[in-house]
């Protein structure tokens, strides 16, 4: 019987939520390897880059050889309100 008005159930919403986990965790572990495969936003701010993943958008920058997620924003927003 579903849990929830729209029929899902919460076993189907958890296993979504590990699934968008994993894939996220698989494209952080992608820009570690190629920090430069966003493109630059230098509009925004030097050294910002930003990379589509489903429906948001990952801006982040490099520091020596680390990169650091500046924010995650739902891709249908401004971003020059959140930013």
């Amino acid at each position: 019987m579903p849990d929830d008005r729209f029929g899902s159930t919460n076993t189907e919403h958890l296993i979504a939520a590990g699934n968008f986990v994993d894939q996220f965790e698989q494209v952080c572990q992608m820009l570690t390897l190629h920090p430069e495969m966003g493109p630059p936003r230098q509009e925004l701010q030097d050294g910002i880059r930003s990379l589509l993943f489903q429906r948001y958008v990952i801006y982040y920058r490099t520091r020596g050889n680390c990169v650091e997620i500046m924010r995650i924003i739902r891709a249908a927003r401004e971003v020059d309100a959140v930013v």
